[in-house]
């Protein structure tokens, strides 16, 4: 079963884009959909250019391989 990628692009704490991200992520999963949530405070990501991290290519192929993608983004 393909999971649904969730990406949380804030690092700043107590953010209130992971809360809603998390609210969406709670009603996935009650309906029975695998999720796999990913946030920025928690990915080391190198510059364009340079070498991929690990995160970064766990994270490109969990995009390349999910069934959707969900992008929680502050407003600034």
């Amino acid at each position: 079963m393909n999971k649904i990628i969730c990406i949380s692009g804030t690092n700043r704490p107590n953010n209130y884009t992971s809360k809603a991200l998390k609210v969406v992520t709670d009603e996935l999963t009650a309906q029975g959909k695998a999720t796999e949530v990913f946030d920025a405070r928690d990915l080391t990501l190198a510059f364009p250019g340079t070498p991929a991290t690990p995160d970064a290519v766990r994270f490109k192929e969990a995009v390349k391989n999910a069934s959707g993608v969900i992008i929680a983004t502050p407003e600034y």
